[in-house]
């Protein structure tokens, strides 16, 4: 019989506009992490960007990936793909979730965590505002997370899913599913985690409401 937990992590929301340094860089996208920080990515080279936050530049260069773009200077790593993407400041960190965005962000970039507390309340959202679903799998079992469904389906419009490949042999992967609030309203999603057998071994139930 499968389980149900409804988990959600705390809600983030960024409003502070990037260094000014940042706008010297036209062609830059922004991100806006899980941890309030902004990063401003500047493509170089097709096989190297510079990463800065703060008063870092960091130049990476790219390397192979499963999935996604994936960039590193030995140390930290900046994985994307589509508007998601995750900076790992170190071999020992599980990654900050980011979503892209302009570089004042004018929503909230919501990250939707299994690491964190059951909620006692549905997620409140405002028009416009991007939500992640970060789910962590065991790489190389076999099991995945699926969307089953929405109860209302309006509210919420899907964006492009991605997987995080784990940073360490035997690590864990990380399954993102992107919206953003499209209309208001209430709504419930539910994800299944299924095994290789095809069986349903937990499910996930997230209730939003967007204003």
């Amino acid at each position: 019989m499968s389980s149900c937990r409804l988990i959600l992590s705390s809600v983030l929301a960024i409003l502070s506009a990037v260094p000014a340094a940042a706008q010297q860089h036209p062609s830059s996208t922004f991100y806006h992490c899980q941890n309030e920080t902004t990063l401003e990515i500047d493509s170089g080279p097709a096989d190297g960007l510079t990463v800065r936050y703060g008063p870092s530049a960091l130049s990476l260069h790219r390397v192979p990936s499963a999935d996604g773009l994936r960039f590193t200077d030995g140390r930290i790593v900046w994985w994307s793909k589509g508007r998601t993407g995750t900076f790992f400041p170190d071999a020992q960190s599980r990654g900050i979730s980011c979503q892209q965005g302009p570089a004042t962000q004018l929503g909230a970039a919501v990250i939707l965590s299994t690491d964190d507390q059951v909620p006692t309340a549905p997620v409140s959202l405002s028009l416009g505002d991007d939500v992640t679903f970060q789910l962590p799998v065991q790489a190389g079992t076999g099991y995945r997370y699926v969307l089953r469904g929405a109860t209302n389906p309006s509210v919420l419009q899907a964006l492009e899913n991605s997987v995080v490949p784990p940073q360490q042999i035997g690590g864990r992967s990380r399954v993102l599913f992107g919206f953003t609030a499209a209309h208001i309203g209430s709504t419930a999603l539910q994800f299944d985690l299924i095994s290789p057998g095809r069986e349903t071994t937990e499910t996930l139930v997230y209730f939003i409401q967007v204003k």
